[in-house]
């Protein structure tokens, strides 16, 4: 029957539809986590590692929001935790055997404060070209790297998937016999459609 035809052609182009939703956003989304990574590569290739002497270190908890979208009521919800500022006075020495005495603090902090004692040695991490700026975080480039792989896959599988689509649509059966699952796949689709519409329009109007 022709409307199994009609069924699939529907499906396809639903999915053809939600594919190019989600390709701006794997755009941006990629592009500034390949931002990001470049960022840490780069900073990583200027940090040099040392050991440095903990002269004084106090911190201060406080209250930190965040804020989270609800897909199932459309709203922003609002949650809070605790988190720290610290504050370090450091002495390491670099390169040349000379011994710098400096400063590093942290902003909101989640987690709570490090185990860190005054008189105790810890690693941290001086910039070569500025030996008086110290950290204690070395940076990661994993989770950036993971999401450009995860965000520039999808990209890949988005620009195959017209020409996957129009060689199906081309090559679909004039007549079939069972195609109720080919409907419920057509309402799954349209149901996800109509919700990332839902949700764009209320992110539009925020």
């Amino acid at each position: 029957m022709t409307d199994c035809k009609s069924k699939w052609t529907s499906f396809l182009i639903c999915l053809l539809s939600l594919s190019v939703l989600f390709f701006v956003p794997c755009v941006v989304i990629g592009s500034i986590y390949a931002d990001s990574y470049s960022k840490d590569r780069k900073t990583q290739g200027i940090l040099t590692e040392t050991t440095c002497l903990v002269l004084n270190y106090t911190y201060y908890e406080h209250t930190c929001s965040q804020c989270s979208y609800d897909s199932s009521s459309y709203e922003q919800t609002y949650s809070k935790y605790t988190c720290v500022d610290e504050y370090f006075s450091l002495s390491y020495p670099i390169h040349n055997g000379t011994s710098i005495t400096s400063t590093y603090t942290t902003k909101s902090r989640a987690g709570g404060h490090r185990p860190i004692k005054i008189g105790q040695n810890h690693s941290c991490y001086y910039h070569s070209n500025h030996v008086s700026s110290i950290t204690l975080d070395f940076p990661s480039t994993k989770l950036a790297l993971i999401l450009l792989c995860i965000c520039f896959g999808i990209i890949g599988v988005i620009c195959v998937l017209p020409l996957i689509c129009l060689t199906l649509m081309h090559g679909l059966p004039t007549s079939c016999e069972h195609c109720s699952y080919v409907s419920n796949m057509c309402v799954s689709v349209r149901n996800t459609c109509t919700k990332l519409r839902k949700k764009i329009w209320y992110n539009h109007r925020t």
